[in-house]
């Protein structure tokens, strides 16, 4: 009996945050609403059952509905700033993403580096990999770059060293279309130390 898998071993799994958050105070505050309503419906619940269990817990009942009510409202005022503020983010990513510069790269090798953390009195080794990237920038000049970090082993799952590097304004780099298999090129791996650049 053949048992599959979800993971691939030529997938790419990022080690990077997924996005950067665009109003952490905002999204706080929000869960801090969504917590309130949830809190509100246990309290009626709680006030329900006095008074079905023969006290006089009325004037619970009307506090606990009108918390709900009132975060829920702010909940959803706090939704719709939320919304607008990520529908932002979204536009000048995408902004930015589109006015960058393309160049062509290639990649040369991959970088591992070996993490120690300590964790209830344990030691566990992180293990983080990086390409290392080399592509020609607007004046000619060979620079050498690298990607950002991934969790697994990625010192053979390219098919073609080639990849595309887009430029933002702000000088960050993204890296794309990074062509994968299962068996690809081998690469040189370097090994790094944890507090080498």
């Amino acid at each position: 009996m053949k048992i599959e898998t979800n993971e691939r071993k030529e997938a790419l799994q990022s080690a990077e945050p997924l996005t950067a958050e665009y109003a952490p105070v905002l999204r706080v505050s929000l869960a801090v609403c969504y917590m309130g309503m949830l809190s509100g419906v246990v309290a009626v619940f709680a006030s329900i059952l006095g008074i079905v269990s023969g006290r006089n817990a009325g004037n619970r009942l009307y506090l606990s509905i009108a918390a709900l009510l009132l975060f829920g409202a702010a909940a959803g005022v706090l939704s719709l700033v939320d919304r607008r503020k990520r529908r932002a983010y979204e536009e000048k990513r995408s902004a930015l993403r589109d006015s960058a510069e393309h160049f062509k790269g290639r990649v040369t090798a991959c970088e591992k580096t070996k993490h120690t953390v300590r964790y209830a009195n344990e030691d566990f080794d992180e293990i983080t990999w990086k390409f290392i990237v080399e592509y020609e920038n607007e004046n000619g000049d060979t620079v050498t770059v690298k990607t950002g970090r991934y969790l697994n082993d990625i010192s053979n799952i390219l098919a073609d060293r080639s990849v595309d590097i887009y430029k933002t304004k702000d000088g960050g780099l993204l890296f794309e279309n990074f062509s994968l298999t299962e068996d690809g090129i081998a690469l040189e791996v370097r090994e790094v130390g944890e507090d080498e650049p």
